[in-house]
């Protein structure tokens, strides 16, 4: 038997793949949220949120925005969510960079009631997303944050 195309092997797996997707949306029972940290140095994580943001929008859903930032300026971004007062709950909050403030417990307590504006979002759409698993998230990726004793833990 002779050996298939490239083309005849791609035109399998493709199909096999179909099956697969097209069977896990068909399971799909219920809609869900998406929790979104953006994390790390250099560029790109606004653009990414936003750009989410936009998304989410462009399908008539509803988007929370609780933004630590560095520093209080009004951006273009921020002008052109509030556009979309049904869709967007926009919230600037933060000191500003942490190395331009020098003081840990106010960036904790500024972390700490951004946390808590994000965790009334949460809660609103408790059953769509995991708020155990965000909080482990967050402290997975920002422990210093919840090891601050100006901060304490959520209780879970």
């Amino acid at each position: 038997m002779p050996d298939q195309s490239s083309a005849e092997r791609h035109s399998v797996r493709m199909a096999r793949k179909k099956l697969a997707v097209d069977a896990a949306i068909a399971a799909a029972e219920r809609e869900h949220g998406v929790f979104l940290v953006n994390t790390g140095n250099g560029k790109g994580k606004s653009s990414a949120a936003f750009g989410l943001v936009a998304r989410a929008i462009g399908h008539g859903q509803r988007v929370a925005v609780v933004q630590l930032v560095k520093g209080r300026t009004d951006t273009g971004e921020e002008g052109f969510f509030r556009c979309f007062p049904d869709h967007v709950d926009w919230h600037v909050m933060g000191e500003g960079f942490t190395w331009e403030t020098q003081d840990r417990e106010l960036d904790a307590k500024a972390a700490q009631a951004a946390w808590k504006v994000a965790r009334r979002y949460l809660a609103e759409f408790a059953g769509w997303i995991s708020t155990r698993r965000c909080k482990r998230s967050l402290r997975v990726h920002h422990s210093s944050i919840w090891s601050s004793p100006v901060v304490q833990r959520p209780k879970r």
